[in-house]
């Protein structure tokens, strides 16, 4: 399980190999609040 941290509206993952199964969860934090939002369900695939 890797956490990376995006500051962008959207993400590509080229880091992915044929054969495996990746999920992604998302959470939106705000910088001026601290404020956290909950997880996004989970969104999965197989490569």
């Amino acid at each position: 399980r890797t956490k990376k941290v995006v500051r962008k509206k959207s993400y590509t993952d080229n880091d992915v190999s044929s054969g495996h199964g990746y999920a992604y969860r998302v959470y939106a934090y705000n910088e001026d609040t601290g404020e956290v939002s909950a997880w996004s369900d989970q969104v999965s695939i197989d490569y």
